[in-house]
């Protein structure tokens, strides 16, 4: 891991009480976690293949923070047993719902420059169908159930008013893929704070995100999910769109600490 994330975990040791403060990342980090900073964790190498990865990848992935919330809390208060007593999907989601509103331990949670490049793994284990036992394909997506950054090349000239990537026409004003109206959005970033953001009603399945950092400027073509996931929202855009999240500890790109109030 990079020496500036294991900082970043280093951070909370002897800052949070380990009798009411749960870690909610990804489970690669679960052991360097607690190692670092003493914390229980929601999921780590030995439990990668309970029910609590399934369900922290689509806490990661849902585009209503609140519903991210319920799954998180719900997973700190009765763990995979809680998951596992649940006789059905519904009950399931009921239970995340209704989780979202009740006390729990205080939740740090962790996203990181490291994670974009899981998302792929991510998004295939929180796409999954757990009832049918099967991956959900989303609408739109060659890739199945698999989303993930993918990096276009783009000119800049016309900027913010159009792109030309790889020779394709982005009309930005108006969410046009030359000339069909296939984007749902675009935004561009900075330093980990938005800058500009563009949403369209249109019934479509993809995004532009413009990533600068510094004085580098990336474009990425994502599907819809990955944009408006909770992940790239508390990840690229700073965007805390629940009053109990506040961002504790900022070294972007590389970690980023939301504090989720119990």
């Amino acid at each position: 891991f990079p020496h500036q994330t294991l900082v970043g975990f280093a951070s909370m040791n002897s800052e949070f009480d380990p009798a009411n403060t749960v870690v909610a990342t990804w489970w690669d980090y679960g052991y360097a976690s607690t190692f670092l900073n003493r914390l229980p964790v929601l999921h780590y190498g030995g439990s990668v293949n309970t029910a609590a990865t399934h369900v922290v990848a689509r806490a990661l992935l849902d585009d209503d923070q609140t519903a991210s919330l319920g799954m998180l809390k719900y997973l700190s208060n009765d763990g995979s047993r809680g998951i596992n007593s649940q006789p059905s999907a519904g009950s399931l989601a009921a239970a995340f719902y209704d989780a979202a509103e009740k006390p729990s331990p205080d939740l740090l949670l962790v996203v990181t420059n490291q994670m974009t490049g899981w998302i792929s793994s991510i998004s295939k284990i929180g796409n999954w169908d757990i009832e049918r036992g099967e991956p959900i394909q989303l609408r739109g997506n060659p890739d199945g159930a698999e989303v993930h950054y993918k990096p276009i090349n783009c000119r800049f000239n016309a900027y913010p008013q159009k792109l030309d990537c790889n020779g394709v026409r982005i009309d930005l004003e108006r969410g046009l893929i030359d000339g069909q109206p296939l984007l749902v959005g675009w935004a561009h970033t900075q330093d980990g704070n938005l800058l500009r953001r563009r949403d369209f009603d249109h019934d479509a399945d993809h995004a532009i995100q413009i990533v600068q950092n510094g004085g580098r400027i990336s474009a990425y073509f994502l599907h819809r999910q990955l944009y408006e996931s909770t992940f790239n929202k508390l990840y690229y855009q700073g965007l805390m769109e629940h009053p109990s999240i506040s961002l504790h500890y900022d070294d972007y790109p590389h970690i980023r600490i939301y504090k989720i109030d119990g």
